[in-house]
């Protein structure tokens, strides 16, 4: 039962644990997520006991395939640093627990609970605009032949659309790659150019045939909400960061 005066969070709730989790995402039994608050050291995240794989996250859009051997959690075709260059991750090994850092940029789980397949992407604007979902969806058909319809993906906080000031750069950079890039990039009424990072990868979700019904969000600014969330932008990236996982346990 909620407490009185207690927040509510449309389409998302608090874990027993603290992490924010998205409703839409809680349904499958054996999946785990989750996105961290300021009051959780993301450094030191364990979840179910385990401790995540992080990235080396250099907001690209290479996704690695993660895989559970007798040396231990690595990446597909590495051997040694477990840490390589990349923005996004997938495995089907149970016990496997992918994480990314993030304070602004978008987080983004995906599950596809029929093939017991998790993945996650780190998407800001250089990510989201090469197209650094879709090609987890293209990672996750190639290497676990997944289609579509099997996904179900959840995007986490991020800087929202009232915060993101990005340059004509940017808004040209979109354009040039994307037909419908002024849907989500658009003039504020103080005539300075807002990206909405959630519409503009809602958007890539919908044309790589993702049902819209199976896309999830948790609609949190996290420049906004310094009660909650850490932001670069905010603080000048001198601040630290919360942390995405999914994995199935």
């Amino acid at each position: 039962m909620r407490k009185e005066n207690e927040e509510v969070f449309p389409g998302a709730e608090l874990s027993p644990a603290g992490f924010f989790i998205l409703t839409g995402l809680s349904r499958f039994p054996g999946f785990v997520h989750g996105f961290t608050r300021k009051v959780q050291d993301a450094g030191k995240l364990r979840v179910e006991g385990e401790t995540p794989v992080f990235l080396k996250q250099v907001h690209g859009h290479q996704i690695i395939t993660v895989e559970k051997t007798r040396a231990g959690l690595l990446p597909e075709g590495i051997t040694e640093d477990k840490r390589i260059p990349a923005d996004g991750m997938i495995t089907d090994a149970a016990g496997v627990i992918l994480a990314i850092r993030v304070a602004d940029c978008l987080p983004v789980v995906l599950l596809a609970p029929e093939k017991g397949v998790v993945g996650i992407a780190h998407a800001g604007w250089r990510g989201t605009r090469a197209r650094i979902v879709p090609n987890l969806i293209a990672a996750g058909k190639e290497r676990y032949r997944l289609e579509p319809e099997d996904l179900w993906v959840g995007l986490g906080p991020a800087i929202g659309p009232c915060c993101y000031r990005v340059g004509p750069d940017v808004q040209e950079a979109f354009r040039v790659d994307f037909s419908d890039a002024d849907d989500y990039i658009n003039l504020a009424s103080d005539g300075s150019l807002r990206l909405d990072l959630v519409k503009a990868n809602q958007s890539q979700l919908r044309v790589a045939g993702v049902p819209a019904d199976q896309i999830f969000t948790i609609s949190l600014c996290t420049f906004c909400r310094d009660d909650h969330f850490y932001s670069a932008r905010r603080e000048g990236g001198k601040g630290g960061r919360q942390a995405a996982f999914v994995g199935r346990i």
